[in-house]
């Protein structure tokens, strides 16, 4: 073997890849690049999709080749892989609904469950789980038959124990650990059901191990009930709407506060899954970021950005 040589080409691309065919349109391109390894005296081919909420200079997509000794071959290859990215950066953009649609529209579906994934609000991409814009537009629209499920509020479920299950109170929820999720919002509730929020993970994702989301609380706001717990875990498991009395099949939408984990369980019991553009530091809409140190101009951040 002669020296290898690589060759690296970056994109000022910053994809998303959330939706059925944002995942087929990358698989395209590692298809791609798996088909590329097959030629002879190719070593090596790479893609870096990068993590589009960093605010680098390296922010972005990246391709890296190795060749046996031939650096414009590495070159060439890395060029073409990154031009077919480029060719589909539209299909990399992530879009969901605003609030107020994505629940109109979850009002009018035929049927249910229908599950609104507040995105935005995803305790395991470090948001802080206590988002209330969802919240906000189903009580205002004076929804039925709906769980949140979960809102991280420890305060709040402590006020509903000191209450008592069965007893109705005034009380703020979410909004608390900063401005970036929605403002506090205050309710007037019956407590449902307290817990010390142990269960077990029956769905495809940890099938079997313990979940522990500390002190529980459920408050049933005019029938909007909302899952108010102690230590955050973002909603990738069914039997976290479950372990405290509430069947989700039998309500008509269930907002989970996930990104992508809670599909596995969640599609096969949803009437519709409705993405939801609400705030939090989660979001794809990378719109909603102030960027200062990433090289501009990138995709999609500046739409009118040209190759490469």
């Amino acid at each position: 073997m002669t020296e290898a040589q690589t060759h690296v080409f970056r994109v000022s691309l910053s994809p998303k890849v959330y939706r059925d065919f944002e995942i087929v349109s990358a698989k395209n391109l590692y298809d791609l690049a798996g088909e590329m390894e097959k030629q002879p005296g190719v070593i090596s081919v790479s893609i870096f999709a990068g993590f589009p909420h960093a605010d680098i200079p390296d922010a972005g997509l990246g391709v890296y080749v190795v060749t046996d000794g031939d650096r414009d071959r590495a070159e060439a290859l890395a060029e073409s892989l990154a031009r077919a990215a480029w060719d589909r950066r539209a299909e990399f953009v992530h879009s969901a609904r605003p609030v107020a649609d994505a629940v109109a529209r979850a009002l009018a579906a035929p049927g249910g469950p229908i599950v609104l994934a507040d995105m935005a609000d995803n305790t395991g991409g470090g948001a802080a789980g206590d988002g209330t814009e969802i919240l906000r537009e189903l009580i205002r629209v004076r929804a039925r038959s709906a769980v949140v499920a979960c809102l991280w509020d420890p305060a709040a479920v402590a006020k509903c124990a000191a209450a008592g299950a069965g007893r109705r109170i005034t009380l703020d929820v979410g909004g608390k650990v900063d401005d970036r999720h929605g403002a506090p919002l205050a309710v007037t509730g019956v407590v449902r059901t307290l817990s010390d929020g142990r269960f077990v993970h029956k769905g495809p994702m940890m099938r079997g191990l313990p979940g522990r989301l500390g002190p529980t609380a459920v408050l049933d706001v005019d029938g909007v009930k909302v899952i108010l717990i102690s230590h955050r875990w973002q909603t990738l498991d069914p039997e976290m709407i479950r372990f405290v009395g509430i069947d989700p099949l039998a309500e008509k939408i269930l907002v989970v506060k996930s990104t992508i984990h809670y599909r596995a369980a969640f599609e096969p019991i949803a009437r519709d899954i409705v993405e939801v553009d609400a705030p939090g530091l989660s979001s794809s809409n990378l719109g909603r970021f102030l960027f200062r140190r990433v090289r501009r101009p990138i995709f999609p951040l500046d739409p009118d950005t040209t190759y490469p």
